[in-house]
């Protein structure tokens, strides 16, 4: 078992303990790897594990140490004592001051419900940062030179290759490397890479933030002479463009600062800094990167041994002393970029002499690797696109101004390996050209790309169509999981803040997207504007700052999603001020009668644009959506507001919002027909999960809101972004789960199965990309998925938090059988542990195989029409031992249970 790294995960082994119950999985907040964390009150959490059912915690007891893996005495820094509580997640640590760059070591045990004390868990650890700007000795260094605009925007800038020799004459206890080097950078010690991250640090705002990471480097030093070398890539520091297709910042040339504190075996310390004594250079063997335009390599210009000792560097330069940027200086307090996957092509077609066409199968996010060996000089150009033209050659179109084009140059030694270091690129399809010789599918892989996310769910269910569309959602959302959530191709690439708002319980069904998402609400708070106003695309375009209301909604939705998914109350907390301010601006920004009329995008490429070439704003009334949204914030700021016990506050956004939704009704709807303005299903959608219509017009909006949907649209979504978010839960929450189904399976367009009927193998971002003019027909956008993923587990599966117990303390299980859906298997790695429905319906008969983590309770639900057919483990429920009976429910017997794994069995009811 794993913990959900909304932590830090370690793993931990146990040996054979008396009591049925024992502590797994000790976590360090927001770190996958515990090395450099700058939070100087972390928080820590456990998983507890036990086969008795009903098992829950009834007190624990912490003990963190400092500075040695054993639990010494005179080295702890805090102990609680037993403390008589049922809390195992987010204890914050109160003990001595934490010290920068200091390691502290913990253990903890917990006594449950049957009295029994668990042993104390092995130890796990983590490492502080450098938590303090004097705690920085190194400077800023670099190479900064004269550089001459490109008229056509595309900017070439080489790699740069950093390094500086020094000398061990003691035994090493322990080394650590804290290092930003941006745009991108990777670590050299003695000869080889240190660590397996990609593209790091994350993008940011420079000038607001500014991350660095750390690297455990104690095995690779040595006594005697040391080398230590970083290479230096672009990435949006030296930015791709600056005009096109839309004015960019870019920050200056690539820079580094790094700090290896060395810490030997008789205490003393040492200092290896970046300073005056490193020495550059740019005539390495990247000529150019750049994330839009590619990456090109000449591997005659290679300088072996550059990252060892001895290594000739006359030629290199002195390092510059550079401007230190302008953002705070902070921890990268989430996963890195990894290689996750690689893929072999499924074809490989030779096209011409030397140029070949080779097809991956699929659409994710990466790069290519090739092995060839051939003349030196020899030229290998890549191009890599998501689409094939009429004529089955790639299609570089969609990737607008972007040339998605990277440049091997051989240096003829034997058989070379390659594949770019500082970009990637959404694609399925790579033309290969200047192949020495003849290509076969093992000179050639998909090296795919993501934020290393740990996956935490899966699904699975008797509907292949429905099992493919799963399938393409998981491939889009690995597609923009990639530090921020960012779309993957063309010369955009730019953090919408659309997609987080849209998506994030999607992601976090599937991969555990805490951490993910704690430092994008950081870069959002970061980027908000003194007024208030929060750019729709994150900072890199000043143009974004639009004042839609719907968009910037991140910063209202994203913490109490992580608050349900995760039960952390502490991202509401943190965020109040920024999204209280934001909504503040959104106030000065709507007319005296309570409309707003500044939206930007309404329901972006709903369906109703299809086979136009107009801006695709939507039918939804641009005024509409936006005053929904405004609604929809104040109500979020007004429950902020009570929730962290301002109760003044909360008055003041409630009664704007009660004007807002009078005025939205008397604007907008028609109590004659239940019809609201432009009867668009994105209207009805957003009317009914915010709470805008009336309650005694419920029954005749749903109505119409099905006729929309069953009669004027044979069963087919006419959704875009945002409606897509909010169209699935809704048509349940009115009790349709059928007439959503009905728009799951459709296969002619609009829907997501017509996007697996073409061949789709993720979700595209508009319904019709396949026949759209050339320009915005990405194949890799989440605005089209919505809570889709977040709707099969939750509707389909049964597996959904309750907004009272948060972080799935308590889960609601109801799944919602419909016709011609016969099983769902499901499971979700919850803060607790797993949770578990699989069901079917066979001979009018419903099985359903549930687990509840320890720890944990849940409200069961079971479909039927006849309460008293329901068994578990073959005996009557309400027998059963953690099994409560509490009442009969439209159809459904509700039990109440508590930990442990069930067998349920009913009449089935439908």
């Amino acid at each position: 078992m794993r913990y959900l790294s909304v932590l830090c995960f370690l793993p931990l082994l146990f040996s054979a303990c008396t009591s049925e119950t024992r502590v797994t999985d000790l976590t360090v907040e927001y770190l996958t790897n515990p090395l450099g964390m700058d939070v100087t009150q972390p928080r820590l959490s456990w998983q507890i594990e036990g086969k008795d059912r009903g098992m829950e915690q009834t007190a624990y007891e912490i003990k963190v140490w400092k500075d040695t893996p054993d639990a010494l005495k005179d080295a702890y820094v805090w102990q609680t004592g037993k403390v008589s509580s049922a809390q195992s997640l987010y204890i914050t640590y109160r003990g001595e001051p934490l010290k920068s760059s200091s390691y502290y070591y913990w253990q903890v045990r917990v006594w449950d419900n049957g009295g029994n004390v668990s042993p104390w868990s092995e130890t796990a650890f983590w490492q502080m940062g450098l938590t303090e700007p004097e705690d920085w000795k190194g400077k800023w260094i670099g190479l900064d030179v004269d550089y001459k605009e490109p008229a056509d925007d595309h900017r070439r800038l080489s790699g740069r290759m950093v390094r500086r020799e020094f000398e061990i004459d003691k035994t090493v206890k322990r080394a650590t490397v804290f290092l930003s080097g941006l745009g991108f950078s990777e670590l050299y010690l003695n000869g080889g890479k240190v660590g397996d991250r990609i593209m790091d640090p994350t993008h940011t705002n420079y000038d607001r933030r500014v991350l660095y990471v750390a690297y455990d480097v104690t095995d690779r030093l040595q006594q005697g002479k040391n080398a230590v070398g970083v290479m230096l890539g672009n990435g949006r520091f030296f930015a791709p463009r600056v005009r096109i297709p839309a004015p960019t910042p870019s920050f200056g040339y690539p820079k580094l600062l790094m700090q290896m504190e060395i810490i030997y075996s008789d205490g003393s310390k040492e200092l290896v800094m970046s300073d005056d004594q490193w020495k550059i250079t740019d005539m390495g063997p990247i000529r150019a990167n750049n994330e839009f335009d590619g990456e090109e390599y000449d591997a005659r210009m290679e300088q072996p041994g550059w990252d060892k000792p001895g290594f000739d560097d006359l030629a290199w330069q002195p390092v510059q002393p550079v401007e230190a940027p302008k953002g705070k200086l902070s921890a990268q307090m989430q996963e890195p970029m990894r290689v996750v996957e690689k893929l072999q092509p499924i074809s490989v077609q030779k096209i011409d002499q030397g140029k070949y066409k080779v097809d991956f199968g699929q659409n994710l996010y990466g790069m290519c690797k090739i092995k060839v060996k051939g003349p030196e000089g020899t030229q290998i150009v890549i191009r890599t696109t998501f689409d094939l033209d009429s004529e089955g050659n790639i299609d570089m179109a969609n990737n607008r101004s972007a040339l998605s084009t990277d440049m091997y140059t051989l240096k003829g030694v034997g058989v070379e390996e390659w594949a770019p270091r500082f970009r990637g690129q959404g694609m399925r399809y790579a033309e290969i050209s200047g192949w020495p010789g003849e290509m076969t599918k093992n000179d050639v892989e998909m090296l795919v790309v993501h934020s290393d996310l740990r996956k935490v769910g899966s699904f699975e269910c008797s509907d292949t169509l429905v099992n493919k569309i799963y399938a393409n959602l998981v491939r889009t959302v690995r597609m923009q999981e990639r530090g921020v959530p960012m779309d993957p191709d063309r010369d955009e690439r730019q953090a919408w803040l659309s997609v987080s708002e849209m998506t994030s319980e999607t992601e976090g069904y599937i991969y555990d997207v805490a951490a993910f998402y704690d430092n994008f609400l950081a870069e959002t708070r970061a980027d908000q504007r003194e007024d208030g106003c929060i750019a729709d695309a994150g900072s890199y375009w000043a143009w974004s700052y639009t004042g839609d209301p719907c968009w910037p909604s991140v910063i209202t939705t994203n913490p109490w999603s992580n608050y349900y998914m995760y039960g952390d109350r502490q991202s509401i907390a943190v965020n109040y001020p920024t999204m209280k301010k934001w909504v503040e601006y959104l106030e000065t920004l709507a007319d005296k009668d309570y409309i707003y009329r500044k939206g930007v995008y309404s329901d972006w490429v709903d369906a109703y644009t299809m086979d136009t070439y107009t801006p695709p704003f939507g039918a939804t009334p641009k005024e509409l959506l936006s005053t929904a949204y405004f609604y929809y914030n104040l109500k979020v700021v007004e429950r902020t507001a009570l929730f962290l016990n301002k109760p003044e506050e909360a008055v003041r956004f409630g009664e704007k919002a009660a004007k807002v939704k009078e005025a939205f009704n008397n604007t907008f709807f028609n109590p004659e027909t239940g019809e609201y303005k432009g009867n668009t299903q994105a209207g009805y959608a957003l009317a009914f999960e915010f709470g805008l219509v009336p309650d005694q017009y419920r029954q005749l909006v749903a109505d119409r809101f099905v006729k929309n949907v069953m009669e004027e649209h044979a069963g087919h979504l006419t959704v875009g972004c945002p409606g897509t978010k909010w169209l699935m839960q809704s048509l349940t929450n009115i009790g349709r789960t059928d007439v959503a189904y009905t728009i799951l399976t459709q296969t002619t367009r609009p829907s997501w199965g017509y996007m697996v009927q073409t061949g789709g193998t993720s979700v595209w971002e508009r319904w019709d990309c396949n026949t759209q003019e050339p320009g915005m027909n990405g194949q890799s956008q989440t605005i089209l998925v919505g809570y889709l993923g977040a709707w099969m587990y939750r509707t389909l599966a049964g597996i959904a938090y309750d907004i009272e117990n948060p972080g799935f303390k308590h889960i609601i299980m109801k799944p919602e059988p419909v016709s011609g859906l016969t099983r769902v298997n499901a499971s979700f790695e919850s803060m607790y542990g797993t949770i578990v429905s699989n069901w079917r319906t066979e001979n009018d008969r419903f099985d359903w195989k549930v687990t509840v983590p320890p720890n944990s309770t849940a409200t069961l639900y079971v479909p039927t029409g006849n309460a008293s057919s329901v068994k578990e483990s073959g005996q009557d429920a309400s027998a059963a031992k953690n099994v409560k009976f509490v009442r009969f429910d439209d159809g459904k017997a509700v039990f109440e249970i508590g930990s442990g794994s069930y067998e349920f069995t009913a009449d089935a009811s439908i």
